[in-house]
């Protein structure tokens, strides 16, 4: 999300010359760097999908630049012994798939149980213990955002996330706004952006629980800006409209 947002910047000409050089190199390689597979496939998602939303020809060479870098990184480490290794192993990793699937398949016989009242905040861990007594774990967590609102909070409050959720998309839909300034934070091209970004989001609540603060603050402090910004876009077409 972050270096969706840098690149937006790079987009607007306020990172250019030796550091956008530096991000375009960097960039990959920290994403290859997390170990996480879905941190690997929302990078190389965003890359693809922003460069045919976009009309932006510069955008369009830095995904490319992007991808390119990324595959070059790849490479560079697979010349690595420990490197390749690692790759690997994280690749054809099993044990933890495999304790997921059998977690999802805990939660979702929770959630069936009880698909209107929900178990209730944080008494998952502790009722998926019980269920799954051949895994000898410290803690079971499902690791999947949507099935935990659904075991906890019922029918009702996953429903009221995925309204959230639409009304996240809904906050990028403005065009053409009145006080629009090309080149600012959050102008028109960022619009074209955000969905991305959404995206990137959704994607990895799908092998995590989103309970990280400085990912959800990052997220809801656009979302408010957005939001402020299309109020803003209202007020001023209601005084432009003849009384």
């Amino acid at each position: 999300m972050l270096g969706l947002i840098a690149l937006d910047a790079f987009r607007r000409g306020r990172l250019r010359g030796f550091w956008a050089f530096v991000l375009l190199a960097s960039l990959p390689l920290a994403i290859l760097a997390t170990m996480t597979r879905a941190v690997w496939i929302s990078f190389a998602g965003s890359a693809v999908v922003l460069g045919f939303r976009t009309t932006n020809r510069t955008v369009r060479r830095a995904c490319l630049t992007l991808i390119i870098a990324g595959a070059i990184g790849t490479l560079v480490a697979l010349l690595s012994a420990d490197m390749r290794t690692s790759l690997q192993d994280r690749v054809e990793e099993r044990g933890p798939v495999e304790i997921r699937m059998a977690v999802y398949k805990a939660g979702w016989q929770m959630f069936l149980e009880r698909p209107f009242s929900g178990w209730g905040i944080n008494q998952m861990p502790a009722e998926l213990a019980k269920r799954m007594s051949d895994y000898h774990l410290q803690a079971f967590w499902v690791h999947n955002t949507y099935l935990e609102i659904l075991v906890e909070h019922g029918i009702f409050g996953f429903a009221i996330y995925v309204w959230v959720i639409v009304g996240l998309f809904r906050l990028g839909r403005k065009r053409n706004l009145c006080d629009h300034i090309p080149g600012t934070f959050l102008d028109e091209g960022f619009r074209i952006v955000w969905p991305v970004i959404l995206g990137v989001y959704l994607v990895n609540a799908t092998l995590v629980v989103m309970n990280y603060q400085f990912v959800n603050g990052l997220l809801f402090t656009i979302a408010g800006m957005l939001s402020a910004q299309n109020r803003r876009e209202l007020e001023l077409q209601a005084d432009v409209l003849p009384s």
